[in-house]
């Protein structure tokens, strides 16, 4: 079809809103460069705030250990010898033999 061209592009990005920018005016929006900006949000208020390096919402894994025992940990890594590399709530690592674990209860992430 022969005709006007018409700028599909720019009609389908003015309709969708894809042209919007944040305001940098804002508090907490700067500009990294044209198309990247950058978000700074206060979390000073939130409720259940903690100094620990790990919290409930990072998923906690539960181990049951053979001996009866169990606790709370992040799975960090684990080896083919069987070794487990966790690290503790207050932020120290630990390190097990998968011949003592009895099972492992995966947290949500």
């Amino acid at each position: 079809m022969q005709g006007i061209p018409l700028p599909w592009g720019l009609g389908l990005d003015l309709a969708t809103g894809a042209l919007w920018k944040p305001n940098v005016a804002e508090s907490g929006v700067s500009k990294i460069n044209y198309k990247n900006f950058k978000y700074n949000l206060p979390y000073d208020n939130c409720k259940g705030k903690s100094d620990s390096p790990i919290t409930k919402a990072d998923g906690l894994d539960t181990f049951y250990l053979k001996d009866g025992t169990s606790f709370k940990a992040k799975m960090i890594e684990q080896f083919a010898d069987g070794t487990l590399k966790v690290e503790l709530p207050d932020g120290k690592m630990q390190t097990y033999q998968m011949v003592q674990i009895e099972k492992i209860v995966r947290g949500v992430m």
